[in-house]
């Protein structure tokens, strides 16, 4: 319940008139509203959260490590089995990114996506590793 003080009755009436318009077109948005926008909705809601960015950040980080701890070895320490080793994950964390900004894409939708110079930065990263690793 909500009170408000008004100088006036018609003042009174005038705001709970806006009030109720407004939770009209509320409600029709919510029923206009397909289910595939409904989806994208509840994945933003997710992917937006602070524990699923948190996540991600940790994964960034934890890949920054790895390549730091890859570019202080040897050519001869990278071969055989400790090679083959950060091959296999610097494959698992180009699959992470694309797979983050797979969902960020439908999350946000192609539009919002790329008007954010961060998730275009993000995504040009994850396409030239992609590009570094597999030609």
């Amino acid at each position: 319940t909500y009170h408000f003080k008004t100088e006036n009755p018609m003042e009174s009436e005038a705001i709970v008139e806006e009030l109720e318009k407004l939770a009209e077109v509320a409600r029709n948005w919510k029923l206009n509203v397909n289910r595939f926008r409904r989806s994208q909705m509840a994945v933003a809601y997710v992917f937006d959260s602070p524990s699923v960015q948190q996540i991600f950040g940790g994964l960034i980080f934890l890949n920054f490590v790895s390549n730091i701890v890859q570019c202080q070895l040897s050519d001869r320490d990278l071969s055989g089995a400790m090679g083959q080793a950060f091959s296999t994950i610097q494959t698992f964390f180009n699959i992470a990114f694309l797979v983050e900004i797979s969902v960020n894409i439908y999350a946000h939708w192609l539009h919002d996506f790329i008007r954010s110079r961060w998730n275009v930065a993000d995504a040009l990263l994850v396409i030239f590793s992609f590009l570094a690793d597999y030609t």
